[in-house]
C-alpha cells in the first residue's frame, strides 16, 4: 500500500529567492560602506560582521574574525581595560539600551576618532543581540574642533576690538581737548611769552596724538600684513632704529650698546623687526632712571635656525604686581605713563606673527630686560 503527498512549492520557493536576493542586497550594501558593522548574540558570538569590520580589526590587532567566536576573546589578553571596555558596552546593549561611544587610537601611526553607536536586536519583545556600528570622525573632529578655535579666536578678536575702540577713542581725544583748550587760552592770553609756552604744550600733544596714530597703524598693519622675509641687515636696522628715535624728549641721555654676532644669515621680516625695535628702545627712552647714566644694550646673534635678540636697559624696572600685565592691550601701570598703552601689545603680537617668542624679565629700580628669540625664515624663501 501506498500514499502519496502532493504540494505545491512555488511560493514556498519564491519567498526564498527574495529572501536569499534580499540577503545578497544587504550584504552587499554593507559591504560597500566604509563603516564598520557587527553582530554579536546573547552570548557574545560574532553573528556577522562586513569588510570593513574585518579590515579594521585586523589592522588594528592583527586578529582574523571569525562567525562564532566571542569577540571578547578576540581582543589580546594583554589589553585587560579594552577587553572590560568592550564587555560593558555589550552589556549595556543586551540589556536593552542603545549606546553611544566615542573612542581614540592610533591607526597606521595616525591617531583617529571614532563614533560607536549600539543598537539591541529585538525579537517578540526580547533581546537577541546586538548591533554595532562604528564611523571614523577624525577629520569631522578636526573640522569641530578648527571652528571651536575659529570661533574662540573671533571672540577674543570682538572683546578686544570692542576695548580698542572705547580706549582708543578715549586716547585720541584726550590731546584733542587739550590743544583746543590751550588754543582758547592763547586766544585770551595775548602775551608772547606765555603764547610760547601754549605752542610748546600744543607740540607736546600733538607728538603724542602722532605717537598714538602711529602705533594703531603698526597694530592694524601686523595683523594683516602677510610676512615679506628677506635677509636682514641687522647693524643698519639698529642704526635706523636708533636714528628714528632721536627726536624724542631724552633719547639723547640714553646711551646704546650695540653688540651682533652673526653666525648665519639671517632672514625675517625687516619691518616688522623694526617695529619691535622702535617700541622696545623708545620704552628705555620713556622709562630711563633720571639718576643714572642711561644705556640700553641691544645684544643679537643668529644662527641656521634662529635669532636671539636682548634688550637691556637700566631704567625704572617694572613692579611685580604689573609683570604679567605689560603685553596687554593698553595697560599703563600709572596713568601718568606717557605711552599709549600699545608697544608692548605690538611688541608681542608682532613677534608671534614672526612664530616667535618673548620673555621679559624686570626689577623695580634696577631695570628691565627683553629676550626675543625667533625663526630663521631662509628656508621658506628658498623654496
Amino acid at each position: 500500500m501506498i500514499s502519496v503527498f502532493s504540494r505545491d512549492s512555488t511560493v514556498r520557493k519564491v519567498y526564498q529567492k527574495r529572501i536569499l536576493e534580499n540577503e545578497a542586497n544587504l550584504r552587499s550594501i554593507l559591504n560597500t560602506i566604509d563603516d564598520s558593522v557587527w553582530l554579536i548574540n546573547t552570548g557574545y558570538e560574532l553573528i556577522d560582521f562586513n569588510k570593513a569590520f574585518y579590515r579594521s580589526y585586523k589592522l588594528a590587532f592583527g586578529v582574523r574574525l571569525e562567525r562564532g567566536k566571542s569577540i571578547l576573546d578576540l581582543i589580546p589578553e594583554h589589553l585587560i581595560q579594552l577587553r572590560t571596555m568592550w564587555r560593558e558596552r555589550y552589556e549595556a546593549g543586551l540589556k536593552g539600551r542603545p549606546g553611544k561611544y566615542f573612542d581614540t587610537h592610533w591607526v597606521d601611526k595616525e591617531l583617529r576618532t571614532y563614533e560607536v553607536k549600539t543598537y539591541p536586536i529585538v525579537e517578540n519583545g526580547k533581546v537577541t543581540g546586538v548591533t554595532m556600528y562604528s564611523r571614523d570622525i577624525t577629520l569631522q573632529k578636526k573640522t569641530e574642533d578648527l571652528l571651536k578655535e575659529q570661533n574662540q579666536e573671533l571672540t577674543k578678536i570682538n572683546s578686544e576690538l570692542d576695548r580698542f575702540v572705547y580706549s582708543a577713542s578715549h586716547d585720541l581725544r584726550a590731546p584733542l581737548m587739550s590743544v583746543k583748550g590751550l588754543l582758547n587760552m592763547i586766544k585770551i592770553d595775548k602775551d608772547k611769552e606765555t603764547t610760547q609756552h601754549y605752542l610748546k604744550l600744543i607740540e607736546t600733544s600733538v607728538d603724542k596724538l602722532d605717537n598714538f596714530i602711529t602705533d594703531i597703524i603698526h597694530y592694524s598693519r601686523n595683523s594683516r600684513m602677510e610676512i615679506i622675509p628677506k635677509a636682514i641687515d641687522f647693524k643698519a636696522l639698529v642704526n635706523e632704529s636708533i636714528a628714528s628715535l632721536k627726536y624724542m624728549d631724552e633719547a639723547e641721555e640714553v646711551k646704546s650698546i650695540v653688540n651682533i654676532t652673526t653666525d648665519a644669515e639671517f632672514y625675517s621680516d625687516a619691518g616688522r623687526l623694526l617695529i619691535i625695535f622702535n617700541n622696545v628702545i623708545a620704552n628705555a627712552v620713556r622709562y630711563r632712571d633720571k639718576w643714572k647714566d642711561s644705556f640700553v644694550q641691544i645684544d643679537i646673534s643668529t644662527a641656521n635656525t634662529h635669532a636671539l635678540i636682548k634688550f637691556s636697559d637700566n631704567g625704572i624696572g617694572i613692579a611685580d604686581e604689573f609683570k604679567d600685565k605689560v603685553f596687554k592691550m593698553f595697560f599703563r601701570a600709572t596713568a601718568d605713563s606717557k605711552g599709549s598703552g600699545l608697544g608692548l601689545y605690538i611688541v608681542k603680537s608682532t613677534v608671534e606673527k614672526l612664530g616667535g617668542m618673548i620673555r621679559m624679565t624686570s626689577q623695580l629700580g634696577e631695570g628691565t630686560t627683553f629676550e626675543i628669540e625667533g625663526p630663521n625664515l631662509k628656508a621658506s624663501v628658498l623654496n
